[in-house]
Parts: structure tokens; C-alpha cells; sequence
């Protein structure tokens, strides 16, 4: 049951002696408001309906569930009130009494961070000495703010068909939202108005959560913890930043007046068989879906331990996840008639990629595979949610909140199997354990006859990631073939039916058919295994001042402190030993893309004294950033023009990033946001608003910089040596070379004057470092038509400024972290010419060493305007929504955006390769590989639909709810891709970006159905099921790009046709990659969820 709101007495506020003197000063007078640092407010002027003048003394009370007390205020001399710190929420009544008179708004929803206005014409016109309430429906726009996104809260949580139980399943309902798969093409979290998803900030009360290490979601939070979700996708103001994609703000459940608690559970009992992902003409192939939720299960209670003054809340929901594969077996069959492997006569090339000619290798390879075979495997996570807050109401001016938020979480199973990569299960099983702990002390107060307002929270974010592999005294081996040589199954695993057969050759001979061809298979150890502590401890400052100057003004001044600490220990895994043996540290090796020689192809160094290269068996480091923020900014009401409202403000941000000896590394004191905007409400009763803002925005550089550049980590890779020993595998199977010693000379993997030493020192810096930014401009529309339906519509732009990211200028010898394309400082250079000077005369191998790092720093900073282009990633979006909060039984969250994304630098993340190495990534490293980039970037899709709907239907004592969710985006551009001689797969843009068309439009319908039942006055029972993917649609949303994988150059703005004509770098005939084009993700199919809830 909802708490009611209390009856007011019409005397008890307008002749008590100290209200009228109050009236006099106050502008923003909450008498009570719960500790949230996000909340909501609501303003207006009151007028006589009479002669449309001001009414002064008005008094205006806020009553609702979610606020301990009641809130109030009186109008000044202009008619106006403002009442702030209203805790997000449903169901508030604004009463507003004058005389005898009772003017009432009901049904009022508070979004935090969001304005309503409440502005009329009190009905004086007739005397009445009796008390008249008078009700209308209050407005819903937001009446302050130029932000463009969406809130979505309970109502929406509880009556749709979420896909996924934590909060980041509900950010693609935003506009202009896609949530790929993770992968080549793919990104790392939802993508906001184009950009990566480790460019968004995710703040649950007020705390940063995102990962300190990568920017991606650090804490999952289950859905029934959640009171409302925020995704704020453009125009966000001074408070808001270290973000150049959007913010995600997240409001928890609190306490209450009255005690209420649920126990729920839900689980996944059905799932339609997924498709089958595999190589084209390859053996093995996978099939991977969600099991069941074994026990999504748990509770809330929450209450008051002393009535308006001390409120709890606290919940635990653990999540168990079962996760099943089959790793299908496929086998060819021998056709006598051309002598070799059955053709698939059925393949045709994929419609969506931009020419048929793209199928080549394709059509060449196009095998007919017949599934004989299948091992299922299964695989386990669970997440720990819990939660406990506790609500201090201090006196009615001062409010202080302290909550703890818990998610934890396990996983134990294979990475080839996510991966959906041949290999040898048992070698790659391991254990992932994850601590994620929040903590949040909060207090808000007002002070100066409510004219100053304070807030303040602490918070920390922890988490702790240990991965441990199954088998760690193994090192990983990579084994790669051409496809028209393939390796077979049966040379690494004694599987019946694949070993090599003798066939009639037709000429009186016979030759050797592969019935299970494979290109790829890893055997041996997991790879690596490691440990992360990651910690945030942040100090939130902040001061509003309420002040009457030619309208109102609320002028803030903040003050923002994050200390970030990664503490790392990393190792390869293999049998150990003496690092100067030169075969027992531990690496992971690789053969050459014919499998003919093998490489030592990473394994962990430094440099020693004298600059030589000492290997090792695992790394260490302990690194640290500090961010700073100060921010300006006034909500200025103009007095002149009713209805106008004008955000100005500037944020200052500066980061110190220190190395593993505690050293500065990185400075950057000059990122000046500034941030203005006007909203108009034309309606001047809160009905409807004109909008615009401008502000820079810049991204915080995560903490892998530190790790990876600043802690002397280096990566030994020996060259490529055929005189390793070769031996099969198994009885009868290939010879493959092995990395181990066969007698003196041989096999010399690890000699430390063949390899390539990279790292091992901290990485050169730009002087003068500028931190990563883009611009934009949000302009738009807002309009309450009425039934509670609001329509929108918005422009937004946005221009990608400077990037921070590593490059070289000499072919990879030697990197400098920097902002490419900028024009070097003439007074800067000076200073490193003058550092090389000075340190010429040290003729000691140390001063050599500092004299080459020296003139490499200068040499690269001469070189990053004119080797390599400016950033350019530009974003242009038309939104258009429709939102209608639940009302006469209907709720809709309805919008539309078409966008386009173009540029040369998709982001922070490289969806290319699959790296999110934020602000290091291999994007801009070399000068060769940045050819033929400009195009569509990963997150280009034009087109961007959702729908939600809930219908609510009365069944005797009950209420069924009806919902139904529609979701359709165009596909990811398509890419031309190959292989860079030094730097790998996926790095050579062989045409311009986007080339190679674009996926599949994906479209989907989810349903949900619920009943609520009331089992007693106080206990009510809900079921319900949801249908995920109602229609079973399986299309493709991810493709393979790599068009060969020999070492290639680009073909600068090159067609389709002079594929034809693509030699290798030595000028051979390349080998296109059969798979190219073809699917390596599809859409999840049809399942169902059942769940229910007890509540009271």
C-alpha cells in the first residue's frame, strides 16, 4: 500500500507568524528532503485570475511517498516558488492555499535531475467561505533542462519484457542507443549517440561506478533495486562529465513511512536452439545459449525505524546463470568427380555485402559440411546483488544517507567456448571471481534562511578480478594453416572419422583428402592468468545559492575528487623457471600463417641497466591517477521573459596520471568545458519547451594507460623460426612445429638478438598533452498534448575535438602518447631540442639510451601533424519520441532516430580488433595502417526504432498487464580488412572504411503478460512471463571482415574490382579468406521467462 498523503489544514499555514516572515526571504524552502544528491524539483508563478497579476503568500505544500515529511514554500512578491531536493518518485500532490481557497495538483512524477513547472491563474474571481479544492492534472515536461534522453523507472521495469535482469539491459530503450555484441565490429557496452561504450559514466547515487580500468559498466545492479534510470544522451550540464558518450544516472529504492518488502523469483525454463556459428568449410562449429536461471531469486523490505526521521531499505538477489555449447563436429565428403571435397550447391553469397566479387574465397571454399557429431558443455555465473541504505532525517533543513551496494560475482568455464575458437576445451578452463563493493555517505542541507544549499558524499568503488586457469603449467600454443592447406581435426585430437584418407586420384593413384579441415586451434595453457584491485575513492563538494536579480537565480559551485588505484599482477601461463634459459619463461607461441615456422609471440620483459632485454615469468606494477573537477554554473529564470530559462556554466578538468614509481607521467590542467543553454516554455504553464545547449565535453583517460605505458611492462616476440622440431600430435597426424629444445642451436625461440623488444620502459609523451573532447549542440521541442502524452523532437551534433592515443613515426620502434594531428608548439620544441643537446656528451650507455629516447620524443613530435590525419568522428542525429507515463491504462515509450556516424576514429574502443585499451589503442600506431580509414564508422546505423507499450486490463479483483516491446537498427558497415606484416589480423584497411556493405537490419518483438492479485488488504501476489524474441528472429549481427589474411598493403581509395589484381607486400597472390562475409553472430532466439512476487 502507498503512503497517504497527509490532510493539511488550510489556517495551519497561512497565520502563523513565522511563515509570513519566511515568506519574505526564502526562494527555495524544502522543509524536508531525503539525502539524494540527484533529485527533482518543482517551480512556478502563481497568478490572480482576476487581473493576471502576481499572487505573493501563496502557500505551496509537496506531499508524496517517497519524502519523509512534507515539503513547503510561499510565493515571493512576483508570484514565484521553487521547491528543490524532491526525492524521484510517483504519486505527489502540490496543494496550493490562499484564504479558503485549495488549488490542487495530483498525480505528479518527480524524475531526479529533471524541472517541472506548475504555474496558473488562481480562481479568485468568486468569494467562497467554504474550502473549494479545485484538481487538474499536473504537466510533465521538464522545464529547466536542454537534456536530450530518457528516464525510465518501475513502471516501465516491472511491465515490460527486459531482456537481461540488471540495469544495461534497459539502456538501449534510449534514443539512439545500440547494443552490439562484443567483437570485430561490435563495441564493449551500449553505444549512446554513436560513441563507444567506454565513453559513457555510469553513477548510481551519485557515485562513479564505471570500471576505473576501461570506462565499461563496473557494478551491475539488478533491476528490482532500482527506482529509476536516467540515460542522459546529449546536453547534460556542468555537474555531468568525464563522458564523451552519455550518462547513465541510477536512483535506488529507499524507505518509507510504512513498512513493505517482496520476495521474487524468476527463471528461464525454455530456449529455441540457436544457429550454428562456425568457420564456411571448416570442422568445427558452435551453438551457444542462456540454459536456465537457476535461481534468480530474492528480497526487499523496507520501512521506518523511527517515523519521518530514520528510513532503511535493503534487498539480496543472487543470480545463477547456466550457459550451454555444443561444439558440433562437421565432416566433409569426398566427391570422385572433381577430387576433392563435396561442393555446396546451395551457397549462395550474402545479399548484404556491397558486391558479389567479395565471395570469392568464399564461393571457392564453399564446402558441403555434414553435422555428425556434438559435445555439450556447460558453463556457470553468478552474480550477488545486495543492497542496504539507510535514510537519516536530521532536522528538517539537513538529511544525510548511508547505502552499500554489492555485486559480486563468479564465473567458471572455457574461453574458447565464448569465443566460439578451435581448441582443446580442458586446456582452456578457468575461473573468473569478481569483487564489486560500493559505498556512499551522503548529506544534504540548507542553510541562510534556505537561500544556501550544501551537498557532500564520499563514496568507494572496489573491484577485485582474479582469473585463474585450470591448467597454468602449460603455455598456450596457436597453430595457423592456409585455408588451402588446412590443418585437421585429427592432428590435435583423436577424433573418429577425421584422420586423413587415401582417395582414387583417377589416374591409377590416390591422394590425401582432409574430411574435417580446420584453420585455427589453440592447445596447451589458458594463455594467462591474473589479479586486479581496482579502487575509487571520491569526494563530491557542492553549494547552491538561491538569489532574486531581474528573475531567479540558482547559481552551483562544485567541487569533484577522484582517486583511482590499479594494482595488478599478471603472468603467461607455462611451467616457469629460469628466465635466462631462454625456452622456460613462460609466453604464448605461434606459428606463421602457413603453420610452417613458429614464434615465441609474447612473453614478458624489461630492459635491464645497459639496455638489454631481461625476460620474465610475470609482472607486477601499482599505479595511480588523481582527477580533479571545479564547476560554475547559474539557472537563471529571466524575470523579463516568463517562461525563459538560460543554463550558463564552465567545469574545469585535470587529471595527474602517476607510473609504478609513483612519478607524474601525464599533466593535463587546461580541459575547459564550457556549457550554455536556453529553454523557452512557451506555454508558460510547464506544458511544452524550446530548447537548445552547446558544451565540451571531455573523456577521462582510465587507468590501463597507467598499467600499460607507465609501469615498465614489456612484451618479448622472437622471430619466426623453422628449425624448431616438428612432430605429430597424434598417431598419424601433421607434423607441427613444438616449442621445445631438440639439441644445441636448435629451435631458438627466445634469443634475445632475433626478437623484437617492445616496451619495457615508461612510454614517451607529448609535451603539452590536451585531453580527449568533442562538441556539441542539442536543439529541440517538447510539447504535453495532453492524456499525459509528451512528443519530442531533437537535433543533435556532435564534432570529435583532439584524442589522446599512442603512435609511432619510425615504423614501431619507437611510441609516443600524443594528440595526432596538432600542430607542434614552436616553444616546446625548443625544450626537447635543448634536452637532446644537453644530453649528447654523456657517452655512458645510459646517457646513450636517454639521448635515443630523447631524439625519438623529439622526432615524434615533429612528425604527428604531418604523419598522421586529425581525428574526425561526426555524429548528426534527428530524435523524434513519443513518451506517455502509465494513465487510463495505458502507458507508451515510443522513438525514432535516424543518425549518421562518420569519421576516421570510431573511439576509445577498437571495434576493428576487438582492444578496449582505452586511449593506447593500435588505431593510430602506425602511419601505413591509418590508409582508407575514413568512412562509416562501427556505430553507423542510420536507422533506430523502439517501441514499448503496456496495456493494463481490471479482471475482477485483479489486474492484467499487457506488454509488448518492438525494436528495429540498421546494421554495422562492413569492412575490407587484412593483415599487417608486424602488427597482425584486422589492422589493414584494404579499402575504404565500409566498403564491403552492411548487416542485416535487426528487428525483434518481446512480450510480456502479468497479473497482480490482491491476496489481502495489505499482500498482493504478481506472476508474470515474458517472451523474448516473440517471433524467433535469428538474423546475422555480426559478419567476419577479414578479407585475407596474408600481409597486405591498402589499396588507397581503392574499388571493388582491384581486389582482383591484390598482391601480398612480396608481390604474391594473395589467399582470400573463405569466411569472409560470413556470419559469425546471430540474434538469441525465442525464449521464455517465468517469474513472480510476493509483495506487502
Amino acid at each position: 500500500m502507498s503512503k497517504k498523503p497527509k490532510r493539511i489544514g488550510v489556517g495551519r499555514f497561512l497565520y502563523r507568524p513565522s511563515v509570513l516572515l519566511f515568506s519574505a526571504v526564502a526562494i527555495s524552502a524544502p522543509q524536508v528532503a531525503q539525502a539524494q544528491l540527484q533529485n527533482g524539483q518543482i517551480k512556478g508563478i502563481v497568478t490572480s485570475d482576476v487581473d493576471g497579476k502576481p499572487l505573493a503568500g501563496v502557500t505551496v505544500v509537496i506531499t508524496g511517498p517517497a519524502l519523509q515529511g512534507e515539503q513547503v514554500e510561499i510565493t515571493d512578491a512576483s508570484g514565484r516558488y521553487q521547491i528543490t531536493e524532491i526525492p524521484s518518485g510517483d504519486d505527489y500532490v502540490a496543494r496550493f492555499y490562499l484564504g479558503d481557497k485549495v488549488e490542487e495538483r495530483t498525480g505528479i512524477r518527480i524524475t531526479h535531475g529533471k524541472t517541472l513547472t506548475i504555474s496558473f491563474a488562481f480562481p479568485l474571481r468568486q468569494v467562497v467561505r467554504e474550502v473549494k479544492v479545485i484538481r487538474e492534472r499536473a504537466p510533465n515536461v521538464d522545464t529547466a533542462s536542454a537534456n536530450a534522453g530518457v528516464e525510465i523507472n518501475q513502471e516501465i521495469l516491472r511491465n515490460t519484457a527486459v531482456r537481461g535482469r540488471t540495469f544495461e539491459s534497459v539502456l538501449s530503450m534510449a534514443p539512439g542507443t545500440v547494443d552490439p555484441p562484443r567483437g570485430q565490429g561490435g563495441d564493449v557496452g551500449v553505444s549512446i549517440s554513436g560513441s563507444t561504450g567506454n565513453e559513457n559514466n555510469f553513477i548510481i547515487d551519485g557515485l562513479n561506478t564505471s570500471d576505473p580500468n576501461t570506462g565499461i559498466v563496473g557494478t551491475e545492479l539488478h533491476q528490482y533495486f532500482i527506482k529509476e534510470v536516467s540515460v542522459i544522451t546529449g546536453g547534460y550540464q556542468a555537474e555531468y562529465g568525464r563522458a564523451t558518450g552519455g550518462v547513465v544516472s541510477i536512483v535506488t529504492k529507499g524507505g518509507g513511512d510504512e513498512l513493505h518488502g517482496s520476495v521474487f523469483l524468476s527463471g528461464q525454463p525454455f530456449q529455441l536452439t540457436p544457429r550454428t556459428v562456425g568457420r564456411l568449410g571448416e570442422a568445427l562449429a558452435y551453438r551457444r545459449r542462456v540454459d536456465g536461471m537457476l535461481g534468480d531469486i530474492g528480497f526487499e523490505l523496507s520501512g521506518p525505524l523511527k517515523k519521518d526521521k530514520v528510513w532503511f531499505y535493503i534487498g539480496f538477489a543472487p543470480t545463477v546463470t547456466q550457459y550451454q555449447t555444443d561444439r558440433v563436429l562437421r565432416r566433409a565428403s569426398y566427391d570422385p568427380a572433381i577430387q576433392g571435397a563435396r561442393r555446396d550447391t546451395g551457397y549462395e553469397c550474402p545479399s548484404y555485402l556491397s558486391d558479389p566479387a567479395l565471395c570469392r574465397g568464399a564461393q571457392a571454399l564453399a564446402i558441403a559440411m555434414e553435422e555428425t557429431d556434438s559435445q555439450r558443455f556447460t558453463e556457470l555465473r553468478t552474480l550477488y546483488n545486495g543492497i542496504a541504505k539507510l535514510q537519516f532525517n536530521l532536522s528538517p533543513d539537513h538529511n544525510l544517507t548511508l547505502s552499500y551496494i554489492a555485486s559480486p560475482k563468479t564465473f567458471s568455464g572455457s574461453y574458447l567456448l565464448g569465443l566460439g575458437q578451435s581448441g582443446t576445451i580442458d586446456d582452456s578452463l578457468y575461473s573468473q571471481t569478481d569483487q564489486v563493493h560500493d559505498a556512499t555517505l551522503r548529506y544534504v542541507g540548507k542553510l541562510l534562511s534556505r537561500k544556501l544549499q550544501l551537498s557532500a558524499m564520499y563514496g568507494f568503488h572496489f573491484q577485485g578480478i582474479n582469473v585463474a586457469p585450470k591448467q597454468i603449467d602449460k603455455p598456450l600454443q596457436i597453430y595457423l594453416s592456409e585455408s588451402t592447406d588446412p590443418y585437421s581435426l585429427a592432428d590435435f585430437e583423436d577424433v573418429s572419422g577425421c584422420r586423413r584418407q587415401m582417395q582414387p586420384d583417377g589416374m591409377g593413384g590416390a591422394l590425401s583428402f582432409n574430411p574435417c579441415p580446420i584453420t585455427t586451434y589453440r592447445r596447451g595453457g589458458f594463455g594467462q592468468y591474473n589479479r586486479t584491485d581496482l579502487q575509487r575513492h571520491q569526494l563530491l563538494l557542492a553549494a547552491t545559492y538561491f538569489l532574486d536579480a531581474l528573475g531567479t537565480h540558482a547559481i552551483k559551485l562544485g567541487f569533484d575528487f577522484e582517486h583511482l588505484r590499479n594494482k595488478n599482477f599478471r603472468a603467461y601461463t607455462g611451467p616457469g623457471g629460469d628466465p635466462t634459459d631462454g625456452l622456460s619463461a613462460n609466453g604464448v607461441y605461434r606459428t606463421s600463417a602457413d603453420g610452417q615456422s613458429l614464434r615465441n609471440f609474447a612473453q614478458y620483459s624489461t630492459v635491464g641497466p645497459d639496455g638489454e632485454t631481461v625476460l620474465l615469468n610475470s609482472f607486477s606494477s601499482d599505479t595511480f591517477t588523481n582527477n580533479f573537477v571545479l564547476y560554475l554554473r547559474d539557472s537563471w529564470n529571466v524575470g523579463p521573459i516568463p517562461g525563459l530559462v538560460i543554463n550558463a556554466g564552465v567545469r574545469w578538468e585535470a587529471q595527474e596520471i602517476h607510473g609504478a614509481d609513483g612519478s607524474k607521467q601525464i599533466g593535463i590542467y587546461d580541459n575547459w568545458a564550457p556549457r550554455a543553454g536556453a529553454v523557452w516554455d512557451f506555454t508558460q504553464k510547464g506544458f511544452g519547451k524550446l530548447f537548445v545547449n552547446y558544451g565540451r565535453f571531455y573523456q577521462s583517460i582510465p587507468l590501463t594507460i597507467n598499467d600499460r605505458q607507465f609501469a615498465g611492462e614489456g612484451v618479448f616476440t622472437g622471430a619466426e623460426f623453422s628449425n624448431c622440431a616438428n612432430a605429430p600430435l597424434q598417431p598419424g597426424g601433421r607434423s607441427v612445429p613444438v616449442p621445445q629444445a631438440t639439441g644445441p642451436g636448435t629451435c631458438t625461440l627466445n634469443d634475445l638478438t632475433l626478437g623484437n623488444q617492445n616496451g619495457g620502459r615508461y612510454g614517451n609523451v607529448m609535451p603539452g598533452l590536451q585531453g580527449m573532447y568533442m562538441d556539441e549542440l542539442v536543439a529541440g521541442l517538447s510539447y504535453d498534448v495532453g492524456w499525459d502524452l509528451v512528443l519530442s523532437a531533437s537535433y543533435i551534433f556532435r564534432g570529435l575535438g583532439n584524442i589522446v592515443e599512442d603512435m609511432s613515426v619510425d615504423g614501431g620502434t619507437n611510441y609516443i602518447i600524443a594528440n595526432p594531428g596538432v600542430k607542434p608548439d614552436p616553444a616546446r620544441l625548443a625544450e626537447l631540442q635543448a634536452d637532446v643537446d644537453k644530453l649528447r656528451s654523456d657517452m655512458s650507455v645510459v646517457g646513450q639510451e636517454n639521448l635515443r629516447r630523447a631524439q625519438a620524443r623529439l622526432d615524434a613530435y615533429r612528425a604527428i601533424e604531418t604523419q598522421f590525419p586529425k581525428p574526425r568522428r561526426q555524429y548528426q542525429g534527428l530524435v523524434l519520441t513519443a513518451q506517455k507515463r502509465l494513465s487510463n491504462r495505458l502507458s507508451l515509450l515510443a522513438n525514432y532516430t535516424y543518425a549518421r556516424m562518420l569519421g576516421n576514429y570510431p573511439g576509445t574502443y577498437d571495434g576493428v580488433v576487438d582492444e578496449n585499451l582505452p586511449n593506447f589503442s593500435s588505431q593510430y600506431d602506425l602511419q601505413d595502417t591509418m590508409k582508407n580509414r575514413s568512412g562509416p564508422l562501427p556505430n553507423d546505423r542510420p536507422h533506430n526504432f523502439k517501441l514499448i507499450g503496456t496495456y493494463q486490463q481490471p479482471i475482477r479483483k485483479g489486474n492484467l498487464t499487457i506488454g509488448l516491446s518492438f525494436s528495429a537498427y540498421s546494421g554495422r558497415p562492413i569492412n575490407v580488412l587484412g593483415t599487417h606484416f608486424i602488427y597482425g589480423d584486422s589492422q589493414v584497411f584494404i579499402l575504404p572504411r565500409g566498403s564491403g556493405g552492411r548487416t542485416p537490419t535487426v528487428s525483434q518483438f518481446d512480450l510480456h503478460a502479468g497479473f497482480d492479485y490482491p491476496l489481502s488488504q495489505r499482500v498482493n501476489l504478481s506472476v508474470f512471463a515474458d517472451v523474448i524474441n516473440l517471433f524467433n528472429q535469428r538474423q546475422v549481427v555480426n559478419v567476419d571482415d577479414d578479407y585475407t589474411y596474408s600481409n597486405v598493403a591498402p589499396i588507397v581509395d581503392g574499388k571493388i574490382a582491384d581486389l582482383a589484381h591484390l598482391k601480398d607486400i612480396d608481390g604474391r597472390p594473395i589467399v582470400a579468406n573463405a569466411n569472409y562475409g560470413q556470419p559469425t553472430g546471430y540474434q538469441a532466439p525465442l525464449y521464455l521467462r517465468l517469474g513472480g512476487r510476493l509483495s506487502f
